[in-house]
């Protein structure tokens, strides 16, 4: 047992390393974790004395040493030495890119050094948020606490923020003794003013406070690993972690081995090079960089899944309960892990749904995940990482699968927002890759989702940019849309009609990527109005959100050819944003950036080519150092911007420097598309067209 205290009215942070800890303490306090628990461990295969492919692959394991992340430890090792008492920062990345590993390596590295520094669960922030006495809430140490799936925290966090923006160390009510207080929250996608960002930060004036917090002012991108060097290491430590006698080729020796490691799309991924690894240990190297990444994900949860299934054997779980087996495990993975209790009701839930008879109960079965996928809360751990449970969800609920969907339904009622982001990601990972019956549950989600909070988050959830995901998504924006109507309506209120019309602005945007053009104007018109309409009962409020919806307006009347009107509403919005930027360019920077893009676009198409080429340049020189600070965050913005100057320039006939342009944006595009194929394979395919 660890015991907290302290003395005065300062209160508690606890870090927690291992199971089995009480807190004994009448004081607010926040629990954080080193490790979650038994998930920590590497088990060995009993048959054949080697460590677990899976376990190896965890995260938390730290299996073999960090590879190509030295520069964004750097950065986050500066962030945590800053000057201001407390800052948030916000890590993206998509599957398999490290952000969670690279939060373990944060962590380990920090505790030794007097840092209470661990994960922050969504369970405990919840636990923490319910306490009394929070306004003054204090710190006896410096603190790091990581929130990893950030977006299903949302409204916890965002409260949890507003109480830290008043909090006394600000105004030097309470001596801080040089105490920070870092909170770093992993996601796999945010974008300011939108999504689950804007339910954290909040949205018009709450937004313009606590995005002050953020550090910086949008979310840092990790970079796909594109060193060959970098992607031999982890090959190799992988194989050797695993005891495999398999070895690379020697760089150079095997000049085909050479080219396919630089040139398949998924080796900049850490994730997707440990599984090639595992698959490699099973099967050696000869087919493994001709494989698909959806092919690594799925050979290494097949083999976990028989690894489950021999447990049970071994636990006299009869052969008759296999298919019981696999549909638990695939429910635990789902629901993000089970505690005990939860774990002898989904048993004895899905068992009875369907149609299992277990004469002694559900012992048994929870005897057999108790030592095939024990965790830290006594139930059953989901399959980790996610690209290897959602394979193991794809392979046991296959299309043809009859009780996949009621299962989904009964476990989104019980933990919506879990089984939402799940789902989700389920559809970002493999809907691209061939697998689109996940399509079926996430429609199914969405119209089980009724209450509006629900619906809310799940639409916060989607991705900003999808090709696969947008007609679900366009649905749920309209569906909150019409629900915050008529809350905004006869008796105004402020909360609601910000809320109104930042759901307006995202509806017109899900319009417009559908092609439903005229919908999509009559949409963002509305939300113009209504912002227009804060700023007169607010003098001087509202802007940023004025200028983000004036910025859209002016996009949907460009693609109905309106192109004067369109004019008009950017070079609004560029006065808009040269004012902010002024006042404040670390926020504000990258918006202006962004609509001086629109504005040279704008130029062009009323062939004001000269003027076009002006603002461009001037929108590049901005984009170029935001990429060179924060290259995964910038570049796609920085592409585009190039490709409308290398059309300006062509047009001026400048055809050599116009190719040199295009040239440039197109190794970008790959890049981009080899990482997030879903949001950039497409525009891929435009820019190769115009470089032709």
């Amino acid at each position: 047992m660890q015991r907290a205290s302290t003395t005065g009215t300062g209160n508690v942070i606890v870090q927690i390393q291992g199971d089995g800890n009480s807190i004994v303490t009448s004081l607010p306090h926040l629990k954080l974790t080193r490790r979650h628990g038994l998930a920590s461990q590497i088990e060995t295969d009993p048959g054949t004395g080697k460590p677990l492919e899976i376990d190896v692959i965890r995260p938390f394991t730290r299996s073999i040493d960090m590879v190509g992340r030295e520069t964004e430890m750097d950065a986050l090792r500066s962030w945590l030495r800053m000057e201001p008492p407390i800052s948030v920062r916000v890590l993206t990345g998509n599957a398999g890119y490290g952000k969670t590993r690279l939060a373990v390596e944060l962590i380990e590295e920090m505790a030794p050094q007097g840092w209470y520094a661990g994960f922050l669960t969504r369970t405990e922030l919840k636990r923490f948020r319910e306490q009394h006495a929070l306004g003054g809430w204090g710190w006896n140490a410096p603190v790091l606490a990581v929130v990893d799936y950030a977006s299903a925290c949302a409204r916890d966090l965002h409260a949890w923020l507003k109480e830290l923006e008043d909090n006394p160390v600000w105004d030097g009510a309470e001596a801080r003794n040089g105490f920070s207080l870092r909170l770093l929250l992993l996601e796999r996608q945010a974008e300011p003013g939108v999504g689950w960002w804007a339910e954290v930060f909040g949205i018009g004036d709450d937004a313009a406070v606590l995005e002050k917090l953020a550090d910086p002012a949008g979310p840092v991108a990790l970079r796909s690993l594109d060193d060959a060097n970098q992607r031999r290491a982890i090959l190799t430590k992988t194989l050797a972690r695993l005891g495999s006698t398999v070895t690379l080729p020697a760089p150079g020796y095997d000049k085909d081995f050479d080219r396919r490691l630089a040139e398949v799309t998924w080796a900049g991924v850490p994730l997707l090079l440990m599984l090639a690894a595992a698959t490699a240990a099973r099967e050696g190297f000869g087919r493994v960089l001709a494989l698909g990444s959806k092919d690594l994900a799925f050979s290494v949860a097949k083999t976990e899944l028989a690894r489950i299934l021999k447990v049970a054997e071994s636990k006299n779980v009869s052969a008759g309960l296999v298919p019981l087996v696999k549909h638990v495990a695939a429910v635990a993975t789902l629901r993000q892990g089970l505690t005990s209790e939860a774990t002898r009701e989904v048993i004895e839930r899905e068992s009875e749904e369907l149609g299992y008879n277990l004469p002694n109960g559900s012992a048994a079965l929870r005897d057999a995940f108790a030592v095939a996928l024990p965790n830290d809360a006594g139930g059953i751990a989901a399959i980790e990482p996610d690209m290897i449970g959602e394979a193991l969800l794809l392979d046991v609920w296959r299309e043809d699968n009859t009780e996949a969907l009621p299962a989904i339904a009964r476990a989104h009622a019980t933990d919506p927002e879990v089984v939402a982001k799940t789902v989700i990601r389920t559809c970002q990972d493999y809907v691209i890759r061939g697998h689109r019956h996940p399509l079926n549950w996430l429609e199914k989600i969405r119209v089980d989702s009724a209450d509006s909070y629900a619906l809310m988050h799940l639409s916060d959830a989607m991705p900003r940019h999808t090709l696969e995901l947008r007609e679900i998504a366009a649905e749920l924006d309209k569906a909150v849309v019409d629900q915050a109507r008529p809350r905004a309506g006869d008796v105004p209120d402020l909360e609601q009609l910000e809320i109104l019309a930042a759901s307006l602005n995202n509806l017109s945007i899900r319009f417009s990527a559908l092609g439903r053009r005229e919908e999509a104007l009559a949409t963002i018109e509305e939300a113009v109005a209504l912002c227009r309409a804060f700023g007169t009962a607010i003098p001087g409020a509202f802007r940023p959100d004025l200028a983000g919806a004036l910025n859209n307006l002016s996009n949907h009347l460009s693609d109905l050819g309106r192109w004067e009107e369109a004019l008009a509403a950017i070079e609004e919005v560029v006065t808009i944003r040269r004012d902010l930027a002024a006042a404040d360019p670390d926020t504000f920077l990258p918006d202006l950036a962004a609509a001086l893009t629109n504005l040279s676009k704008h130029f062009f198409d009323l062939g004001r080519c000269e003027e076009a080429l002006a603002v461009i340049e001037e929108a590049i020189e901005f984009y170029r150092d935001l990429a060179d600070a924060r290259p995964d965050a910038f570049r796609p913005d920085l592409s585009e911007s190039l490709n409308i100057l290398s059309v300006c320039l062509y047009q001026l006939g400048r055809p050599e420097e116009a190719l040199a342009l295009s040239t440039e944006l197109v190794a970008i595009r790959r890049d981009l598309a080899a990482a997030d194929p879903d949001a950039f394979r497409p525009d891929l395919a435009g820019h190769l067209n115009n470089l032709s």
